[in-house]
This record gives C-alpha cells, structure tokens and sequence, in this order.
C-alpha cells in the first residue's frame, strides 16, 4: 500500500500557474473595461484580495472561477491555464 501524504492533496498551484491564471483574469477584466473593484464585489471579497489574485499571490477557488467563467463568457478550462486548442477540442 502506498502512502501518500496529505499535504499533496492540498498543494497550491505552481507558481508558473498562478501567473497564467493571474494574467488571463487581468486581460479578461482589462478587455471588458471594468475595475478590480467591480469583479471584487461579484465575487463578494475585498479589491485588495482580488488584486492579490491579478498578481499571482493567490488563487481563485472553484466558486470564483465559475463566476468569472460566467462574468466573461471564458471558458473554465482556459481561465485555468489549458491552451485554446484543447480547450476548443473539448467543445467538439
């Protein structure tokens, strides 16, 4: 039987992946011409911790990812870093 730690399970993302992620919220939120502070308040946290998101610092759970997903018409897989081809190649 293999042991396998806890501390796995509840690993951060890379640091190379929360850059990706930080810099695809940014360019959503920079195209669609709104504030840190308007997405802050859809996803019912503080501007200063949204922008710990835009900078890599940390990262959006689940739930906030689903409501950018929705704010922008993005696509979950992409926001979290997958390339578009193989985000288009799940559509089909």
């Amino acid at each position: 039987m293999t042991y396998i730690d806890n501390a796995d399970f509840l690993r951060l993302p890379s640091r190379e992946a929360r850059l990706l992620i930080a810099d695809r919220i940014k360019q959503l939120r920079i195209n669609s011409g709104l504030s840190q502070d308007d997405i802050a308040q859809h996803l019912n946290i503080s501007q200063s911790t949204y922008s710990r998101m835009e900078r890599g610092i940390l990262s959006p759970d689940c739930a906030q990812i689903r409501v950018i997903s929705g704010l922008y018409g993005a696509s979950i897989l992409w926001l979290l870093g997958m390339p578009n081809f193989v985000v288009n190649a799940a559509k089909h």
